[in-house]
């Protein structure tokens, strides 16, 4: 009798244990994670888990505001380049330099970014022609950015290794104005700086695009300066025994004004040509008008 009881007793509690063991197991009452929450199941006897359930959801990178298409690392570069991409810029104006290994600024300027509206992105397409000097080695680096319109640091920074091959690229002078140089301010004299361009296509249009494009910081701190009007451009050049005549975009007389510049303008674009000696004269136009241009 005695083991009989017991048997049943020992039954019982197996009986029991298994019970308690599917009840915690089968979460009858618990919280279950469904699709990243908590959800009550029955009446459990703790309170919500306070931590998350389900796998972490990662964090999404913030969308750059500049992207490099071209060039892409390690890219070999001759001389002219395109570089392109898409940003969401100030003002829609991206910002370019490029420097060697050893920081030697070789480029510096600006391009606009043909954005449908503003704080959309849009495309940016611009042509390098020409550098301040040759890099130190053929290692350089290409950084796109912006500035902060709130203080002018540095923002959005896309830093691109490059290789820029000078192998086919010449050495041309291009003509400045200079108050360091030139304290009477003549509006004569103007003084050359030496540029880097390709040596395998137009040597007067490159040559013109190098004088016309974004000056040196460096050498305007040295008292350099341009009385060419930024956004002039070569629409059409011609070499004919020993004339030279070359037509600009109507941005070359807009808003001048006074002998000095318009003389200081012509200084700059004739001794920049004449330093090559299949150049005798120069003369200049616009929108093929030579008669009624550069007036004082």
């Amino acid at each position: 009798m005695k083991k009989t009881i017991f048997y049943v007793a020992a039954v019982i509690l197996v009986i029991l244990a298994i019970m308690a063991g599917l009840k915690i197991f089968s979460q009858e009452d618990d919280w279950l994670c469904v699709d990243g929450q908590w959800v009550k199941h029955g009446v459990p006897s703790a309170p919500m888990p306070v931590s998350g359930c389900g796998p972490a959801t990662p964090t999404p990178e913030p969308q750059k505001n500049i992207t490099v298409d071209s060039p892409q690392n390690n890219t070999e570069l001759a001389l002219p380049f395109f570089i392109k991409g898409q940003a969401r810029v100030f003002e829609n104006t991206v910002n370019f330099k490029i420097k060697d290994k050893d920081g030697n600024i070789l480029y510096e300027g600006i391009g606009m970014v043909q954005a449908p509206d503003v704080g959309q992105f849009g495309s940016y397409n611009k042509e390098i022609s020409y550098l301040y000097q040759k890099p130190a080695s053929i290692d350089a680096a290409l950084e796109v950015f912006d500035y902060s319109a709130k203080d002018g640091s540095v923002i959005d920074l896309v830093s691109v290794p490059v290789k820029l091959d000078t192998t086919d690229a010449r050495t041309v002078k291009v003509f400045y104005l200079n108050s360091h140089l030139d304290s009477s301010n003549s509006c004569e004299n103007v003084f050359p700086l030496e540029r880097i361009i390709s040596k395998d296509s137009s040597l007067i249009e490159n040559t013109l695009k190098a004088l016309l494009g974004e000056m040196n910081p460096a050498d305007v701190e040295k008292g350099y300066d341009t009385a060419i009007n930024p956004g002039v451009f070569v629409q059409s050049w011609s070499l004919q025994d020993g004339v030279a005549r070359v037509d600009f975009n109507e941005l070359l007389e807009a808003g001048v004004s006074g002998s000095c510049s318009v003389t200081a303008i012509r200084q700059q674009i004739t001794e920049t040509l004449k330093q090559f000696p299949t150049v005798k004269k120069v003369i200049i136009s616009i929108n093929g008008r030579t008669e009624d241009i550069l007036q004082p």
